[in-house]
């Protein structure tokens, strides 16, 4: 789906840390996304620094997860069944 969005160029899917020193060399991202709830973990402050020393002009962005009942897909069929009957 993300891939499918006309301002992105590329999606990145891999085992591999999108933030891993190589992956930032080869990729040379605009912008990076990652979810707020990893904001404050050690990991995050190490991929943080590998972006602004291997990609310094990337920019990062944290987002909040979306509340559980907006994504959850029992919620999205209940839904189009109701608006079907």
């Amino acid at each position: 789906m993300v891939a499918s969005i006309r301002f992105v160029d590329f999606v990145f899917l891999s085992d591999v840390s999108s933030s891993s020193v190589e992956t930032l060399q080869l990729l040379k991202p605009d912008s990076v996304v990652f979810g707020e709830e990893s904001l404050v973990s050690e990991k995050m402050k190490q991929r943080l620094k590998n972006i602004a020393s291997v990609s310094p002009d990337t920019t990062v962005q944290f987002l909040p997860r979306y509340d559980e009942e907006e994504v959850s897909t029992s919620h999205i069929i209940d839904k189009i069944r109701s608006m079907a009957t």
